[in-house]
């Protein structure tokens, strides 16, 4: 038994040095059920977004502060040179980004695949009552800079500010 517990015990330590070995060289994206829940255009930019900050890290560009929320100039000028058209956002910098026009031109067939996708997973999700597809713990962005969390997902095109009552703050942070 003892063996046993020496044995485990040496590969959590392994376990746990892989992990940080990898942490040191990795970034990861998380993408949850509810990251899903917008349209290919929507979630292919958030990747893209994501693929900015990846492109810094391997550039060696420091391109946010503010324990990251803070997305600067930097940040801008990688963004549209992935394709991005970056606006400003006041309490996070240039973090509001959407795809440019030549963008979705140049990856038409790629959007086109996601949102077959996108279609496939939420028939599936539907057909299986899968209740993650209908809870929603996306945060939004009012333009007085309030955060805003609907209750569901289906409320997103409905969020209504809390701080200044404004209906549609739909910038996803």
């Amino acid at each position: 038994m003892q063996a046993l517990v020496a044995s485990s015990d040496a590969l959590l330590r392994e376990a746990r040095q892989l992990s940080a070995d990898a942490s040191a060289v990795m970034s990861e994206v998380l993408i949850t059920v509810d990251g899903v829940a917008g349209s290919a255009v929507e979630i292919f930019a958030t990747l893209l977004h994501e693929a900015v900050h990846a492109v810094a890290f391997e550039r060696g560009i420091k391109d946010t502060s503010g324990q990251g929320r803070y997305h600067n100039a930097r940040f801008r000028a990688i963004a549209e040179e992935l394709g991005l058209e970056a606006g400003r956002d006041a309490p996070f910098g240039w973090s509001s980004t959407a795809l440019a026009p030549g963008t979705t031109a140049l990856y038409r067939e790629t959007l086109r695949a996601l949102t077959e996708a996108l279609g496939d997973h939420r028939d599936h999700a539907t057909a299986l009552g899968d209740a993650r597809v209908r809870r929603c713990e996306v945060t939004l962005m009012c333009d007085c800079g309030h955060r805003v969390r609907p209750a569901h997902c289906q409320s997103i095109r409905e969020a209504i500010c809390t701080r200044c009552s404004q209906r549609d703050a739909r910038r996803g942070i």
